[in-house]
């Protein structure tokens, strides 16, 4: 799932918090899958990160306001 960042500007603090939460769980279970060498698709490590990043410069844009 790639996000875009104009998909963002419409949600809520808290909403974007729970985005980030729910992305960082993932990018563990991904890193912990690639480890064990279980994960098949590794892009999915990268979309997860830049999707992260998108959420975390969004709340950054909204707590300063």
């Amino acid at each position: 799932m790639i996000m875009k960042y104009r998909n963002l500007t419409a949600k809520t603090r808290s909403e974007l918090s729970e985005m980030a939460y729910n992305l960082k769980k993932g990018m563990y279970t991904l890193n912990l899958q690639k480890k064990l060498n279980q994960l098949t698709n590794t892009t999915q490590i990268r979309t997860h990160r830049r999707d992260l990043a998108r959420v975390l410069m969004k709340l950054a844009e909204v707590k300063k306001g």
